[in-house]
This record gives C-alpha cells, sequence and structure tokens, in this order.
C-alpha cells in the first residue's frame, strides 16, 4: 500500500485571520454600546409663525406639531420647550399656503421625524377694533351693611384688539374679573383683559392687545342718599365767524350723585369744566371733568364725555324777546313755587319767513321741579322753541326756587 502524501498548511494565514476575526468581535461590541446609548423622544411642540409681517395675520386654530428626536450623548432628556418648530412667513400675502414645518433641536440632538411636515395656513390683514373694558365683580363675602360699590374707574378703560377681520366680529365684550376678597375697603388691581364671543369663550389666543392688562380701582363707601341729576356744558369763545353751535350733547346725560340730604335738594343740575369753542368750525368731542359742589360726589370717575355740534349759518336773522315769564312745571302736590327771577330775555335766529311769522307765546320758557321738596332750590331754565328756530342766547341759565307748602284752604 502506498503511503499518503503529507500536505504542509502556513501558518502565518492563522495570525491575519486571527486579527481579523477579533476586530470584527471588537466592532460588533461598539456597535452594540452605541446603540444601547441611543435616547429616543417624541415630543408636541406648538407651530410658530415667524418673519410674519405685522400688517398680517394667520387665522388657523393653533397648531401643535410632533417631533421625534434622537441623541446618543449621555447629556439627559429634553422637554417640548427646548425644541421649536416653526413655519418661515417670509414674504408671504393674503391667501392660503402651503408651507413647510421646520424644526430647531439642541446641538446634541437629531431630529428624525416632524409630523406633520406641512402645513396649509390661512393668511389675513390685520385689522383693529376698539372696545369698552367691562368689569366683572366676585365678592368673596357679601357687602356688610351700611356700605355700596361705587361704579369701577379703569385706566385706561377702552382697550385696541388687532387680529384678523374674520375674527374681530366674533368678539362679543372684553372683560376683567375682580376678585374682591375684602369688601369693606376699596378695591385695586391690575387685572388682565379677557376677549369673548358671545358663548363667553375666551378668544385671547387670535389677537394682540394694546395693553393687556388694565388698573382698576372699585370705590367701596359707606352709604348715603343719592339724586339722579342733568349734566349741563358751558362754553367759551365764540365759534368761528359764519358758524353756529348746532347743540351741545353729553354721554350719560343724567349722573348720579351721592351726598347729605340738605346738600342734594340745592342740586339741580351738575356742570363740565367750560368747552373753549373760540374759532371751532365743525363738531369736537372730548372729555370733561364735572363741577361738583362741595360734599356732592359722583358715580363713576368724574368725566363725561362732550359732543358739540358745530355747523355753518344759513342765512339767518335773528330776534330777541324781552320779558318772557319762567314757568314752573312738575310741581309737588301742595307745594307753590316761587321763581326769582321770574322773566328772563331770550335771542333766537332761523329763517326769514320763520322769524317774521315767530311770536313770545310760541317761546316756552320752563323749569323742571321733579322731586324737589319744601326749600330753595337751583334750577336749570329750559327753552321750548318751535322746530327750525335756534336759541343763540339767553339772559338768565338758572333760577333760584323757594318751594312752600300751600296754605290751607
Amino acid at each position: 500500500m502506498k503511503a499518503m502524501k503529507k500536505i504542509d498548511v502556513p501558518i502565518n494565514n492563522f495570525w491575519y485571520k486571527l486579527a481579523a476575526l477579533a476586530l470584527a468581535l471588537l466592532l460588533w461590541f461598539y456597535v452594540m454600546q452605541t446603540q444601547n446609548n441611543v435616547l429616543d423622544q417624541s415630543l408636541t411642540v406648538p407651530l410658530e409663525y415667524r418673519n410674519l409681517s405685522n400688517a398680517l395675520v394667520v387665522t388657523n386654530e393653533p397648531i401643535q406639531v410632533r417631533v421625534r428626536v434622537q441623541s446618543n450623548a449621555n447629556g439627559g432628556a429634553i422637554s417640548a420647550k427646548d425644541v421649536q418648530a416653526y413655519a418661515d412667513m417670509s414674504g408671504v400675502a393674503v391667501g392660503k399656503m402651503e408651507l413647510n414645518v421646520q424644526v430647531s433641536a439642541p446641538n446634541s440632538f437629531d431630529v428624525v421625524s416632524v409630523s406633520p411636515s406641512q402645513v396649509s395656513l390661512d393668511v389675513e390683514s390685520e385689522q383693529s377694533k376698539q372696545l369698552p373694558v367691562v368689569v366683572n365683580m366676585e365678592f368673596v363675602s357679601p357687602l356688610p351693611k351700611g356700605k355700596r360699590v361705587l361704579d369701577p374707574v379703569m385706566t385706561p378703560d377702552e382697550v385696541l384688539i388687532f387680529g384678523a377681520g374674520s375674527r374681530l366680529n366674533d368678539i362679543d365684550r372684553v372683560v376683567v374679573t375682580a376678585n374682591i376678597t375684602n369688601p369693606s375697603e376699596n378695591y385695586l388691581g391690575a387685572l388682565p383683559i379677557q376677549i369673548l364671543d358671545k358663548n363667553d369663550k375666551v378668544m385671547n389666543d387670535y389677537f394682540r392687545l394694546n395693553p393687556s392688562v388694565v388698573d382698576v380701582s372699585i370705590p367701596i363707601v359707606d352709604e348715603a342718599p343719592t339724586k339722579r341729576v342733568a349734566v349741563t356744558v358751558p362754553t367759551t369763545g365764540t365759534v368761528a365767524e359764519g358758524y353756529r353751535i348746532d347743540r351741545i350733547v353729553t354721554n350719560p346725560e343724567i349722573i348720579t350723585i351721592s351726598g347729605e340730604y340738605d346738600v342734594l335738594e340745592k342740586v339741580a343740575t351738575i356742570y363740565t369744566a367750560p368747552v373753549n369753542v373760540s374759532g371751532v368750525n365743525g363738531t369736537i368731542s372730548l372729555r370733561q371733568s364735572l363741577t361738583l359742589p362741595e360734599g356732592v360726589t359722583v358715580n363713576g370717575n368724574g368725566e363725561v364725555s362732550v359732543t358739540v355740534e358745530v355747523s355753518r349759518q344759513s342765512q339767518n336773522e335773528t330776534k330777541t324777546f324781552s320779558g318772557l315769564a319762567i314757568m314752573p312745571i312738575h310741581v309737588g302736590e301742595g307745594l307753590t313755587a316761587k321763581i326769582t327771577p321770574d322773566k328772563i330775555n331770550v335771542t333766537v335766529q332761523g329763517t326769514k319767513e320763520r322769524i317774521g311769522a315767530l311770536k313770545a307765546e310760541d317761546i316756552a320758557a320752563q323749569v323742571d321741579l321733579t322731586g324737589l321738596e319744601v326749600g330753595s332750590h337751583q334750577a336749570e331754565i329750559k327753552i321750548q322753541l318751535p322746530e327750525g328756530v335756534q336759541l343763540t342766547e339767553q339772559s338768565e341759565t338758572t333760577v333760584t326756587i323757594e318751594l312752600t307748602a300751600a296754605a290751607a284752604e
């Protein structure tokens, strides 16, 4: 039998193969270790609108974006506030558009996915609306006996709201809520404004406000007698040549005042600070403070809105009536009124035909004594004129009224 031939295997290849196997094992361990250190998070963040023109506004409901991030660092987890999702609004115009959602995350984190990756946005021109602020008062405990709450005073009392015109129309009112914990003392507070629709849904997310906070003062005072009186506006100066004052309107026309009984009974009207009409040739509107007699307070901030309507005169004529009797109206039952002075001179104007046909008996000078009792009072004279005739001057604006009980028969 023939002997087998011995085969020689080179031993050098063995060491190369062993080294390759070791490297492969090290690489496998490295990859496994790296994968085990990967931090995977899914976060919900609000979508921001960057570089949007001040003249434009996005009308979509608030959009939430789901962002998935990963990190192989050992820095720990992050929160939604560390990630920003936004749409770049540079150069956009009014209308509907599709924009990519971009995400900014800390450098040690990679953004894996964004949902949605695109958004459809509706863009409108920004408009504004000015509205008064309403104060809701919430008392923690009942108002003590002998105390009363006066009207709140707000600074400012109106706010400017900016937003899409389609949403501005949905606003029902603008409110602040005063939570009164001590109803025995005056309330002071800086209160945030809420914008509400007709269903009391808060709409602040859709608008920006100027200002967003108002200062509110709520007087809580001892109970005192009150009285409702008219507001009268005196004027100084003369309107522009060829013009005339058609009428003066206040808002409110009637106000509530407080004070002791003997003080209130002498007050028939409250005057504003005089309005200077020098050179005025058109309608003016302004806020005027009230001039209050000593011992009298007013419910509110002590101001009223005044509108003075001034128009160009037509070719009118004037006429003066002297010695017109001043007549009391609404005298209380069983009372007798003595008026001082009891006569007045008035100058009126109108067309030539109107003035030519006008007689003294067509003009009534009256003082309203509604609610007045025995005693001395000041009352405003009201001049009643036919249609188409305007009062330009009167010799007296107020009279003294002496009310006495009528003698029994």
